[in-house]
């Protein structure tokens, strides 16, 4: 027994040449979004139900490769496929995640129909009666898809499985999840919808102030001036990082302006990266928050204090960078204590004083006040002063919530 995948890229669009399958939405057509996610359900072959190849639907074949084999016909399938084997197939449009598709599936694969029992939010939905309608995913005994197939005739290969597997009595399961994991494409402009709406949920989730307020508006619409192009989110992810270690060494030699833009950027960079590869669905990279906090932001502090050490501050320096780097580092081990304890982030309970904590990404403006004034000592001792204000303020409030859970 083996399972496949079997997906569909012939319903026309409204209004289009193209099928729904070739739909962008963020960067990805509809279909090749179904491939990652069939392929991580862990499917053996994946069948794509193709009857025409207009461009659209040919570059998106041409990016997924050869992991796909294109079925021209519904009896071409019938040979492809045993009795035996279980096949999960995709609604032509769905855009799901893929949590919800992991829970359908199972670990046995029994065959199933996954219905919806509200009223339809897309105009082509399959009704199954009067109550319900497919919502998308279903699960067939191969020996049923190898009938259908063989015997199909004219008819719709998608609508047929799905009225046989009705018929047959196939087992039916309410889905039961939120609206944003499970979704359709119509037409072209369900997709621009779409897109709009995934790069305003998958914006990473930064507390301090320049990420939530200064950099709300640039990131979106970097993020989709990129998403057309081929630069990949680890890149910029990467590039961040690397960008943020080129601060310190501007820093430790003497160039502290270029140093602070560099330290401005970098987190922005990488948070820019990871919602590129999200919305790509890519690898996610879960080493870069760590390294900003342990490695990259540090450097940033003991690389100032070596360059004002040689001017004859190093008493200072040092012990204001140390100071800075000992609050930081009791920061998050603090936050880090109370999301093992509540299960969700200090930051989010307290949104408005994490907004105004110390953080990579906010400390290092206080370094350009003080830089306008050529005053870089009194500017590192004021982050060693602000990361330790805000230690003692989310300390209070981590008190406060842990003694009363309302957080009164």
């Amino acid at each position: 027994m083996s399972l496949h995948a079997l997906l569909f890229a012939h319903h026309v669009a409204p209004g289009s040449g193209e099928p729904l399958a070739a739909i962008d939405v963020a960067g990805l057509s509809v279909l090749e979004r179904q491939v990652v996610l069939v392929r991580r359900l862990g499917v053996e072959r994946i069948f794509v139900v193709a009857e025409r190849m207009p461009p659209a639907l040919a570059a998106a074949l041409d990016r997924i490769g050869e992991s796909v084999q294109i079925v021209r016909s519904a009896p071409a399938l019938s040979a492809e496929i045993a009795a035996d084997d279980v096949v999960v197939t995709l609604q032509e449009g769905l855009v799901a995640e893929e949590t919800p598709a992991t829970a359908l599936i199972g670990e046995a694969a029994a065959p199933l129909v996954a219905v919806s029992m509200a009223e339809p939010a897309y105009g082509t939905a399959e009704r199954l009666d009067s109550d319900s309608f497919w919502a998308g995913f279903a699960i067939y005994e191969g020996a049923m898809v190898r009938q259908v197939a063989a015997d199909i005739g004219e008819w719709d290969l998608q609508s047929t499985l799905l009225r046989a597997a009705a018929a047959g009595g196939t087992p039916r399961v309410e889905l039961r999840v939120e609206p944003a994991a499970w979704r359709f494409v119509g037409e072209a402009r369900s997709g621009s919808a779409l897109s709009a709406q995934l790069i305003d949920e998958t914006r990473p989730r930064r507390f301090g102030w320049p990420s939530r307020f200064l950099f709300a508006w640039v990131e979106p619409r970097a993020v989709a001036a990129l998403l057309p192009t081929r630069v990949t989110g680890r890149l910029l992810t990467v590039g961040g990082v690397l960008l943020g270690l080129l601060a310190s060494l501007l820093f430790a030699t003497g160039w502290p302006w270029p140093a602070l833009a560099f330290a401005v950027s970098a987190p922005q960079l990488s948070d820019v990266g990871a919602q590129l590869a999200r919305l790509r669905l890519e690898p996610t990279e879960d080493w870069v928050d760590p390294c900003y906090d342990w490695l990259v932001e540090p450097t940033w502090y003991l690389a100032l204090a070596a360059w004002l050490a040689d001017q004859g501050y190093g008493f200072g320096a040092w012990s204001f960078a140390a100071a800075a780097i000992a609050f930081r580092f009791a920061m998050i081990r603090q936050s880090s204590f109370y999301r093992r304890l509540k299960g969700i982030e200090l930051e989010i309970e307290e949104p408005q004083l994490a907004a105004f904590a110390a953080g990579c990404d906010s400390a290092p403006w206080l370094l350009i006040l003080a830089g306008l004034g050529s005053l870089w000592l009194a500017g590192l001792g004021a982050v060693a002063v602000y990361a330790a204000l805000s230690f003692f303020l989310l300390q209070g409030r981590l008190f406060a919530r842990v003694a009363d859970p309302s957080g009164a």
